[in-house]
C-alpha cells in the first residue's frame, strides 16, 4: 500500500512537471532541452583522490599519495593484489570483503604503529600481508603481535598468512613532501 502511494506521488509530480514546463514554452518550439535536464548536485572529479592542499603546507603526503588513481600500475602499484577480480573471476567479492577485515583486523591490532598503506598479495591459497611499522616496541612483542597476527587469521581465514614486516624509527620517514 505504502509503495503504491509513492509510485502515485511520484508519477503525479512527474506529470505536474512536465505539463509546466510544456506549458511554458511557446507554440512550435522543440522540447529537447528538457531530456538533458538534471537535477543532481554538480560532482568535481578533478579532485578525488588529491590530498587537500593547505596555505602554508603542512598537509604531509607520502609517495603513493601523490599520484592520483589513474597512474595506478604505471608509476605505483595495487594495494591488494588478486586474481578475482578479473573477467569471470570467481570469489570478487568475498575477496573485497576479507581485505577490508585483514585491514580492520592490523588497524586495530598494531594500533598506531602501522606508517603506510598495508600491502594484500594473494598467491594461490597464500596470503602476504606487508607494510612499514613504527619501531616503539621490543623485538619481542614485535614478534608476539606477527605471531598473533599471523594465526588469527589463518584461523579465521583458512588459509596461511605470512607478514613481512619493514619498520622505521621515525614516523615522518614516508612523508614526502608538504602539501
Amino acid at each position: 500500500m505504502l509503495l503504491n502511494s509513492c509510485v502515485g506521488r511520484f508519477v503525479n509530480l512527474q506529470l505536474s512537471v512536465c505539463s509546466s514546463i510544456k506549458g511554458s514554452l511557446q507554440s512550435g518550439s522543440t522540447i529537447s532541452w528538457v531530456r538533458n535536464f538534471q537535477t543532481t548536485s554538480c560532482l568535481h572529479k578533478v579532485v578525488v583522490a588529491r590530498p587537500k592542499k593547505t596555505k602554508r603546507r603542512t598537509n604531509p603526503v607520502t609517495y603513493e599519495e601523490i599520484h592520483p588513481p589513474h597512474f595506478i600500475a604505471v608509476r605505483k602499484g595495487f594495494n591488494s593484489l588478486n586474481t578475482s577480480n578479473l573477467l569471470a573471476g570467481t570469489r570478487s567479492g568475498e575477496t573485497a570483503i576479507e581485505d577490508m577485515f585483514i585491514r580492520k583486523f592490523i588497524e586495530g591490532t598494531w594500533h598506531r604503529l602501522l606508517l603506510g598503506k598495508l600491502i594484500i598479495k594473494r598467491r594461490a591459497n597464500l596470503i602476504i600481508l606487508s607494510g612499514f611499522f613504527h619501531q616503539s616496541l621490543a623485538p619481542s612483542k614485535f614478534y608476539f603481535l606477527q605471531g598473533y597476527t599471523e594465526e588469527i587469521l589463518a584461523y579465521v581465514l583458512k588459509c596461511p598468512v605470512k607478514m613481512e614486516i619493514m619498520t622505521c624509527s621515525d614516523r615522518k620517514a614516508l612523508v614526502v613532501t608538504h602539501v
